[in-house]
């Protein structure tokens, strides 16, 4: 009896026994190298127009600013809208005069406050664009940026530098920069990527203009 139930328990153990092998589904190795694939094509995309993603110092820091000033008027609206007023009435006299000496004295009063509290009320339907201004010698400098979809999920930063001078004959503005990422471009394609904001701001500047006089 002992013998018939080794016998038993020999066959039930048996070096032979094998297990059947995962089988992996072709569908998931195709599934697999497509999202590869496509992980590769974007970071290959990624590396060959990297200066196009990249947001050079000073664009960064004047987005930087046109918020922290936006911010800063929201708190004091009627002691930002003074100190504008009290420029335009500067400028507008300088002007009137034609002397020249008070009208550059005027250009370097100008913050970017007093400039973003006037081009607060004009209307835009970019709300991602922002506007800030420099000095450069005599001459105002207004650096207007915006962001750029390429294609999904890259997006760049566009730039463009307007120097503007103050006449007695009126407002004149020059392209001197335009960047997208931290490439260079030539100026006179800003009316292509700046064109609704490029309008916007020529009729703020003959609503300013008619103001001071």
């Amino acid at each position: 009896m002992k013998r018939l139930n080794d016998d038993l328990l020999d066959s039930t153990i048996s070096p032979d026994i094998s297990y059947p092998k995962i089988a992996h589904s072709p569908f998931l190795w195709k599934k697999s190298a497509i999202i590869g694939f496509t992980l590769f094509c974007l970071v290959a995309a990624w590396f060959s127009h990297i200066d196009l993603f990249s947001v050079p110092k000073d664009v960064q820091q004047s987005r930087e600013l046109y918020f922290t000033v936006r911010d800063e008027l929201g708190k004091d609206p009627i002691y930002w809208r003074d100190q504008r007023y009290s420029l335009e009435k500067k400028l507008g006299k300088a002007l009137f005069e034609k002397n020249n000496f008070e009208i550059t004295e005027a250009i370097r009063s100008i913050t970017p406050h007093t400039l973003i509290d006037f081009l607060s009320e004009q209307e835009t339907k970019s709300s991602s664009l922002t506007i800030t201004s420099k000095l450069s010698g005599t001459s105002l400098v207004l650096v207007a940026t915006k962001p750029e979809r390429l294609f999904w999920p890259f997006s760049t930063m566009l730039s463009l530098e307007i120097e503007v001078r103050f006449t007695p004959e009126g407002i004149s503005p020059t392209f001197i920069r335009l960047r997208r990422g931290s490439q260079e471009f030539s100026p006179t394609l800003a009316w292509s990527y700046f064109g609704t904001e490029l309008e916007m701001l020529k009729k703020s500047s003959n609503l300013l203009f008619s103001k001071t006089h």
